[in-house]
C-alpha cells in the first residue's frame, strides 16, 4: 500500500522547529536566559535541520508530483511556485522591521541601511541591520541554501531518479563525510589564508547542508518502506532517539 502524502502530520513538526528558531533568536535578542534543562532543549541548528529536511522532502514531493502531470513548462511552473512561497512573505517582514526601525528612532534614509535593505529585498540573508545594532532578520541567512537547492533541484531529479537506493545512501554518506573534513582543512593545509578562503567561500554555498536536504529527497523517494517500518514500531520513541543522539554528538 502506498504511503498517502496528504495523510501525514509533517507540518506539526515544520511548525515545532519553525518556533523552535524564532524562540531561540527570540530570547537570545531580548536577552532572556532560561535554566539549563530548557537551555538544553532549546537549539536553533535542530530546528534548522528539520526544517532543510522538510525542505527537501517536499521540494521532491511537488516537482516528482508535477513531472508526472502533462503540463507544460514544467520548470517555469516550479520556479514561480517556489519564489511566490518564499519572496512575498519575505518583503512582508522587511517592510514591517524597516517601519519598526523607523519608529525606535533608526535612521532608514542612511544609505548603508538603504543599501543594506534593497540587498535584502533582493537576495534575503539576514543582514539587515535593526534597532541596536541587532540582526533582526536573523533566521533568514538560511534563504540563501534554500534558494540554491530550489535552483539545481530539477537537474539533481533527474540524478535521483535513476540510481537506486543504495547508490543514494552512498552519496549522502559521501556528502557527510566531505563536510566534516571541509572543517578541518587547515590541519590539511599549511597555508592559513588559502584555509580562510575556502571557509568563508564554502559556507556561502549549499554544500555544508546539502546532506541534509538529500536526506529529505531520501525519506520521499522510499516513503513507502520507510513509513511502513515507522508505523510498525515506536515512532516517538525513534524520534526521541534521533534528538537525544543529535545532542551528544
Amino acid at each position: 500500500m502506498r504511503y498517502n502524502l496528504k495523510e501525514n502530520c509533517l507540518d506539526v513538526f515544520r511548525l515545532a522547529a519553525a518556533i523552535n528558531v524564532m524562540l531561540v533568536h527570540g530570547t537570545n535578542m531580548l536577552g532572556i536566559h532560561f535554566p539549563g534543562g530548557i537551555k538544553w532543549l532549546m537549539d536553533s541548528s535542530l530546528g534548522v535541520t528539520v526544517l532543510y529536511l522538510f525542505c527537501g522532502y517536499f521540494t521532491y514531493a511537488s516537482f516528482d508530483k508535477m513531472n508526472h502531470q502533462s503540463c507544460t513548462n514544467k520548470l517555469k511552473n516550479f520556479y514561480f511556485n517556489r519564489f511566490i512561497r518564499i519572496y512575498p512573505l519575505i518583503w512582508i517582514s522587511i517592510l514591517l522591521l524597516v517601519l519598526m526601525n523607523y519608529i525606535f528612532g533608526e535612521n532608514i534614509l542612511n544609505p548603508n541601511y538603504v543599501w543594506i535593505t534593497l540587498a535584502e529585498v533582493i537576495l534575503p540573508r539576514g543582514g539587515a541591520e535593526g534597532i541596536q545594532g541587532y540582526i533582526t532578520n536573523g533566521s533568514l541567512w538560511t534563504i540563501p541554501f534554500e534558494l540554491q537547492f530550489y535552483l539545481f533541484f530539477p537537474f539533481l531529479y533527474k540524478i535521483l531518479e535513476k540510481i537506486e537506493r543504495i547508490s543514494f545512501i552512498f552519496m549522502i554518506i559521501i556528502l557527510v563525510i566531505f563536510n566534516i573534513y571541509a572543517y578541518r582543512i587547515d590541519e590539511f593545509f599549511f597555508n592559513q589564508s588559502f584555509s580562510q578562503i575556502f571557509y568563508i567561500l564554502y559556507n556561502m554555498v549549499i554544500l555544508p547542508y546539502l546532506y541534509i536536504f538529500m536526506i529529505g529527497c531520501y525519506i520521499y523517494k522510499y516513503r513507502d518502506s520507510i513509513f511502513k517500518k515507522i508505523c510498525k514500531g515506536n515512532s516517538i520513541a525513534a524520534i526521541a532517539a534521533l534528538f537525544c543522539a543529535w545532542k551528544v554528538f
